[in-house]
């Protein structure tokens, strides 16, 4: 007893003897932002997490618009199936964006962005050439998130730079900017950005979807048609909704300038298209085919035939197959798992979808 009372109190004389160089040493596997941005190897990886925060537009679960509205029914408990059947709640909003803590959340992303742009001048293994597409790629996206969470939830904070951990809880309670504002910000960051991105990706197999000038200017004139657009111009529905100072977060007098600057960032965007190679999709073929099937293979190509001239941004992060998958016709019960193999037929096409294909015989 005696013995093991000697070997306790040892390790507690040990510990705290060496508490004070123990509390000194940083562990090898802790990642700091000094290493992160030490070496070019190490920023190029938190360079391109700054891209994995873009939504997952083909997933269902992440996508609103692919089961949230009537359009397709399914028995899965998806969020959109959820929102459809009326579970939305104030206490946990579906689709939450806001602030759920969720890997995807783009104020997270945004948090990201500003580290990246406050730190990326540490770097030395690097061309500035190259810091200066970077530093291009990653204002654009910051715009794209900004403009992410405007689509949801109207006037936002603008988050230019990140506020310290340090500061106290007054600092970090940051007022919702006016959709105006925050139209503006967005748009100038973008204008910063197109100066310095490169008109199109020629290392296609290492660079597809990364930003480019024409994706840029398209995503520039989304921005200014979505700000000329009923819903925040001059919307007098909304002239309650306002700041402390009862100023409305969305203008209250029509603009019709608005669509001027839309038009005009759409020529624009057409313009750095046509410059770097895009153009609409053509099918061509050996056979002698009608107008009418040429029309219709031209609209089935433009989605379906892969990083075609016609497509300013894919996106190949999740693929489109569970979409496929889900749309497949029911298969028999007397098939099972194993010879169905990924088909998982979980769409149905409601009737009152179907009535509205009715024939001019008045048949379905």
């Amino acid at each position: 007893m005696k013995k093991t009372n000697k070997i306790i109190y040892s390790i507690i004389f040990i510990c705290i003897m060496s508490c004070d160089s123990y509390i000194d040493i940083v562990p090898d596997n802790v990642a700091t932002f000094d290493l992160v941005f030490n070496n070019r190897a190490n920023a190029k990886k938190f360079f391109y997490t700054l891209y994995g925060y873009l939504p997952h537009f083909s997933d269902v679960n992440s996508n609103i618009g692919l089961v949230g509205g009537d359009e397709v029914w399914t028995h899965q408990t998806w969020d959109g199936m959820r929102l459809s059947i009326g579970e939305q709640s104030k206490a946990n909003p579906i689709y939450n964006l806001w602030g759920n803590g969720g890997r995807l959340e783009p104020h997270v992303a945004l948090r990201d962005c500003n580290i990246f742009l406050n730190r990326i001048s540490d770097v030395r293994d690097m061309t500035e050439d190259e810091k200066t597409r970077w530093i291009a790629e990653v204002k654009f996206l910051k715009a794209y998130y900004h403009f992410y969470l405007l689509k949801m939830y109207g006037p936002i904070p603008i988050i230019d730079e990140n506020i310290e951990v340090s500061e106290d809880v007054i600092s970090v309670r940051i007022e919702r900017d006016g959709v105006d504002d925050v139209v503006d910000y967005i748009v100038s960051v973008l204008d910063e950005a197109i100066e310095n991105l490169p008109p199109r990706i020629t290392l296609e197999g290492e660079e597809l979807g990364r930003a480019t000038k024409p994706i840029a200017a398209m995503l520039k004139a989304k921005v200014l048609a979505f700000s000329a657009s009923p819903l925040v111009n001059g919307n007098s529905v909304y002239s309650s909704w306002t700041n402390n100072a009862g100023t409305p977060y969305i203008n209250q007098t029509y603009d019709a300038n608005k669509w001027t600057l839309a038009a005009d960032a759409c020529r624009e965007a057409i313009d750095l298209a046509h410059e770097a190679g895009n153009n609409l999709y053509k099918f061509s073929t050996a056979y002698n085919l009608s107008e009418e099937t040429i029309t219709k293979m031209n609209l089935r190509g433009a989605i379906t035939d892969r990083w075609n001239n016609e497509i300013i941004w894919g996106q190949a992060n999740p693929t489109t197959n569970t979409i496929q998958n889900n749309s497949f016709a029911r298969i028999d019960d007397e098939f099972s798992g194993s010879s169905s193999g990924q088909v998982n037929s979980y769409y149905s096409i409601p009737l009152h979808m179907a009535e509205i294909f009715y024939s001019k015989n008045g048949v379905l």
